[in-house]
C-alpha cells in the first residue's frame, strides 16, 4: 500500500511497524490508515514523511480513502463468500491492496475457526 511499485526496505518496514503500533496502542480497534499516515508524518523522519505521502491516497480525503476508513463490512462467517472485483480491473494499485487485505482477513478467519469446520479456499 505504501509502495506499489517497489518493495519496502528494512528502515521503511520498521517505520511503518512503529507507526502501526503507536496507532494501535492509542486507538485499538478504531485505528485506521489515516492514523498510521499521521503517525508517520509526525515521526520527524524524511523516509517516514515519504511513506505518509505514499499513503495519502488511501487516507481520509484521498482517492481511495472511502474504501479503507470506517468499520470493515466484510463478513466471512457465511457458508459461501464470493468477492466480485471486476470494478478493480482497471485500478491495479487499488486491486493489489484489496487482494492483500482479503487474503489477510481470509487467512485470519480460517486459522481462528475450529478445525472441525470444513474450509475451501
Amino acid at each position: 500500500m505504501a509502495r506499489h511499485s517497489a518493495k519496502l526496505n528494512d528502515t521503511e518496514r520498521g517505520l511503518i511497524d512503529r507507526a502501526v503500533n503507536m496507532v494501535w496502542s492509542e486507538r485499538g480497534v478504531d485505528a485506521s490508515i489515516t492514523g498510521v499516515g499521521e503517525a508517520l508524518a509526525g515521526l520527524g523522519n524524511e523516509a517516514a514523511s515519504d511513506l505518509a505521502t505514499a499513503l495519502a491516497p488511501y487516507m481520509t480525503g484521498g482517492t481511495y480513502g472511502a474504501f479503507f476508513e470506517g468499520q470493515a463490512s466484510l463478513d466471512l462467517d457465511t457458508d459461501f463468500t464470493v468477492f466480485e472485483m471486476s470494478d478493480l480491473a482497471t485500478r491495479e494499485e487499488l486491486r493489489s491492496v484489496v487482494l492483500s487485505a482479503i487474503m489477510f482477513m481470509t487467512s485470519q478467519a480460517m486459522t481462528r475457526s475450529p478445525r472441525s469446520v470444513r474450509k475451501l479456499l
